[in-house]
């Protein structure tokens, strides 16, 4: 038997001696738990890929009216959505990396600078974003350092 490569797939293996066992001792799992169990080691033998469904993942309060659902986040990148109601602020910060945030929804303003639905914007690593307001409300995709 080859070593697992990472954590998924030690888990798929573990998944997999279950459904052996459960099998060779005649045991009668649960209705359905034969079929999550196979379609969890299909997930996982796809390990290259990762999906995040929208209903799936919180969302979590980073100030008042702003929360954000992490997608990704390697220790050193993290991707994620940001969310901000009508009237919410985020204050001035630094980026120690570059930042990349796409508006999905809304309109975002930081100082002069004003950006809507469709719009990129980079803050190049070591600048400061002026506060960020939303008079709309906003859906971000953002690109940024890891807060790990």
């Amino acid at each position: 038997m080859t070593e697992p490569k990472d954590d998924k797939s030690l888990e798929s293996a573990q998944l997999r001696h279950l459904l052996e066992a459960l099998e060779e001792s005649g045991s009668m799992p649960p209705p359905g738990l034969k079929a999550r169990i196979l379609e969890r080691v299909r997930q996982d033998s796809h390990s290259d890929f990762t999906v995040v469904r929208a209903g799936e993942g919180g969302w979590l309060t980073i100030a008042p009216g702003v929360t954000a659902k992490i997608l990704n986040d390697d220790g050193r990148v993290r991707t994620w959505l940001a969310r901000m109601e009508r009237g919410a602020v985020v204050a001035a910060h630094h980026h120690p990396l570059d930042e990349e945030c796409l508006v999905l929804k809304g309109t975002l303003r930081s100082g002069s600078t004003h950006v809507g639905e469709g719009d990129y914007q980079l803050a190049r690593a070591g600048s400061w974003h002026d506060e960020l307001t939303t008079d709309t409300g906003c859906l971000l995709f953002l690109r940024s350092a890891s807060a790990a």
